[in-house]
């Protein structure tokens, strides 16, 4: 099956390595450490992961996407490390063939997709983002980190998704992390619920972020197409979970 072009993003940068701010810089250097396949590389992989990270939160270019003319540090609201790391040692396990982000955000999530892809040795990552200064923030990320294992988007998931699943109709891990409205979620679970191979796993990021989270999930999680089930914090096991899992039966 023929595969799109790696790392597109409407408006993407195309300075020189040596010219990118430090994230970019940083990235490079992540990409690198991925692409090593020695033992133990992963503490070290990490670290350069966190790094990347701290330098995007220390940016403090306004992002034209934002009305508020919030920095892209401001901005950055991935999950946070330990969340990142989990998701790297789910998909280190069950080496998906394609994984699908909607919701790229400045891209940290993806960069440690793309880590354990590349240790893997196997997969490919697709990703969409709607604001095209975040697209072109993320895709600069992975152009930086290197490879060809990402294929990033720009424009609204409910337009971009119909054409990449007529071209890539089955994935394996697809993680949700979008607008977190009710209408918009469960509108997801239904452009997606076809598209998840059997035994594949479908994520909504923040189920309990707010009352539309909520009750977005209480209808979800009423699909029979899936098992479903929760992840809570490592330290928070009796407080609220904050994403929901279902693999595909």
């Amino acid at each position: 099956m023929r595969r799109a072009d790696p790392v597109v993003a409407s408006g993407a940068p195309t300075a020189p390595l040596s010219a990118l701010p430090a994230p970019d810089a940083l990235a490079t250097a992540a990409g690198r450490l991925a692409r090593e396949a020695r033992w133990f590389v992963e503490p070290r992989l990490f670290r350069a992961l966190q790094r990347v990270r701290r330098a995007i939160k220390a940016d403090p270019r306004p992002c034209p996407d934002n009305p508020r003319r919030r920095s892209y540090g401001e901005l950055m609201w991935s999950p946070k490390p330990w969340w990142c790391r989990r998701f790297y040692t789910m998909l280190r396990r069950d080496r998906p063939a394609r994984v699908l982000e909607v919701g790229t955000s400045l891209g940290m999530t993806g960069l440690y997709v793309l880590a354990a892809l590349e240790r893997n040795r196997h997969g490919h990552f697709f990703t969409i983002e709607a604001m095209p200064a975040k697209a072109a923030y993320a895709a600069r990320l992975f152009a930086a980190f290197g490879g060809s294992r990402a294929t990033a988007a720009q424009g609204l998931s409910q337009v971009v998704l119909p054409e990449l699943v007529a071209r890539e109709p089955l994935f394996e891990w697809v993680f949700v992390d979008i607008d977190h409205r009710y209408e918009s979620t469960v509108a997801h679970l239904e452009l997606l619920r076809d598209h998840v191979r059997p035994g594949g796993l479908l994520l909504f990021d923040d189920i309990t972020l707010n009352d539309d989270m909520r009750r977005a999930w209480t209808e979800i999680r009423r699909d029979p197409a899936f098992e479903w089930t929760t992840l809570h914090w490592h330290d928070r096991p009796d407080r609220e979970p904050r994403i929901g899992v279902g693999r595909r039966r």
